[in-house]
């Protein structure tokens, strides 16, 4: 229940990343539950096996940006916190994600293009950019703009190579 409180004040943007523990344990733990919920999200448009690739890179992708990034500016101690965070975010805004996005998809191979899971869903996605945004923000100690250009490339990065590996047809 502590972890949840946490991420939810960050999700609210009233904590900021080095306000959490510092912990290899709860790393550990976010990173593999933002995989697994990656893959149970894959997993409406793809195969067992390919959903859990999807959620490996996916995981991967997060962990090599952000410490690439952080290391390029000499902010090393910062990657764990960092990490922490945005999993743990990420986390809870996706599980909220999973309905909105199943009913999503459905309504899209029904060629009904609009519809309240289609608006929630960009909703959510936009509060997720705002989140790493303040996140970022905060881990390299910049300004909002540089936080939000941060979030938008890592999304637009991490969206376009598993786009590549993983075409939806």
């Amino acid at each position: 229940m502590h972890a949840f409180g946490l991420f939810f004040k960050l999700c609210r943007l009233q904590l900021r990343p080095h306000q959490l523990p510092y912990s290899y344990t709860s790393l550990l733990i976010q990173s593999l539950l933002y995989m697994l919920i990656s893959m149970v999200s894959a997993l409406i448009v793809f195969s067992v096996k390919d959903a859990w690739l999807y959620g490996v890179l996916d995981m991967s992708l997060q962990i090599i940006l952000v410490s690439s990034l952080l290391a390029v500016m000499e902010y090393q101690r910062r990657i764990v916190q960092t990490l922490i965070a945005l999993f743990g975010a990420n986390n809870l805004l996706s599980v909220l994600m999973l309905p909105t996005n199943y009913f999503s998809y459905q309504n899209h191979t029904v060629d009904n293009l609009e519809g309240f899971a289609d608006v929630l869903l960009l909703a959510l996605f936009l509060w997720l950019i705002i989140v790493t945004a303040h996140i970022m923000r905060h881990a390299v100690g910049g300004s909002r703009l540089i936080g939000l250009m941060i979030a938008f490339l890592i999304s637009m990065f991490s969206g376009m190579v598993l786009q590549q590996v993983f075409p939806q047809g």
